[in-house]
């Protein structure tokens, strides 16, 4: 991040690498941390980029760009159970009470939005989905910390929340891509809400039902 980007093949150089590395967390059973930090390294890094302006191919692309290019490919994005997803907004205005922080009410908030417009509109869920990321690589130094403190138990709630999200949507977000797999986007996110289990307490557990249900589903343990 203290270097100076020499030229454009050198920052482009440098975004891939920051998303590559982003991605292989995703097949980590243990890869949270690694997701989130390296998440907002991906947001640092193209924007030290975009603003050498050297011209680098991958730094062009911005959100605007990303909505852009995904309003033509919701035409037959699948629509969401209403009452699955009530369950996931009953469970997180269950967690808001336990949230003292502004910063894990604003991501209580987010979620909430990104799941109501799942049943109804794929392209404003997908919408609300980019600004949940853009609000975890805005994060405070200090928020994150919190957020990545195993024995914050309401801020691994929150998380564990936050990855049923990234399930949920994974169906909507992979349209980006012309191709992918079946399990490209959960393959190993299911194993990161049952490391967040191991670390609640028997009370902080009960808060926990819905994102189980989301992993069992995914797993193939729910039938």
């Amino acid at each position: 991040m203290s270097r100076v980007t020499p030229d454009a093949e050198a920052g482009d150089a440098a975004i891939a690498a920051c998303y590559a590395l982003m991605m292989q967390s995703w097949y980590m059973d243990d890869g949270l941390k690694s997701f989130l930090i390296l998440s907002r390294s991906c947001s640092a890094v193209h924007g030290q980029v975009r603003e050498s302006g050297v011209g680098a191919v991958f730094a062009q692309d911005d959100r605007m760009a990303r909505v852009e290019r995904m309003k033509k490919k919701f035409e037959g994005a699948p629509r969401f159970s209403e009452t699955f997803l009530e369950h996931a907004i009953q469970s997180l205005e269950a967690l808001r009470g336990l949230c003292e922080e502004l910063f894990e009410l604003d991501l209580i908030g987010r979620l909430e939005d990104c799941f109501r417009n799942l049943c109804n509109s794929p392209y404003q869920a997908y919408l609300h989905h980019i600004e949940i990321d853009e609000m975890i690589t805005a994060l405070a130094p200090e928020e994150c910390q919190q957020l990545l403190d195993s024995s914050n138990e309401v801020c691994q709630l929150l998380l564990a929340h936050m990855i049923a999200m990234y399930l949920i949507m994974r169906p909507v977000s992979c349209r980006e891509r012309t191709a992918y797999t079946a399990t490209m986007y959960g393959i190993r996110m299911t194993s990161w809400i049952d490391h967040i289990s191991e670390c609640l307490s028997e009370e902080h557990k009960a808060y926990l039902t819905w994102p189980l249900l989301k992993k069992a589903l995914n797993s193939g343990e729910g039938g």
